[in-house]
């Protein structure tokens, strides 16, 4: 869970970095559990895509990512963040995360 710009900045560096793709997916939620979808996602495409969560309630953190609306995912890549604009359902996700897998 992402708390602070410094947690942020610690993910980019290590998990973001470290994943194969070098690309990494954080969920901006209003709610207080994970998902079983996002966790779901996450043991799927692990190493391949790291993933991390912040609270809707870390209102400096979404500024930072400019998400001001909830639930959002982000995507980082080489230093590129995407908003995801598609369902936050199973096969979109899926597809999503499918092309990211890819990249090496």
């Amino acid at each position: 869970n992402l708390r602070t710009k410094q947690h942020l900045h610690d993910f980019r560096q290590g998990p973001c970095a470290d994943a194969k793709s070098k690309c990494c997916a954080i969920l901006l939620t209003d709610k207080y559990e994970t998902s079983p979808l996002y966790k779901s996602l996450s043991t799927h495409y692990h190493p391949t895509i790291a993933f991390g969560e912040a609270r809707a309630s870390n209102t400096k953190l979404g500024s930072e990512l400019g998400v001001s609306t909830f639930p959002t995912l982000v995507m980082m890549c080489n230093g590129k963040t995407e908003v995801y604009d598609g369902e936050l359902k199973s096969e979109p996700l899926e597809a999503y995360f499918g092309k990211y897998s890819k990249r090496k």
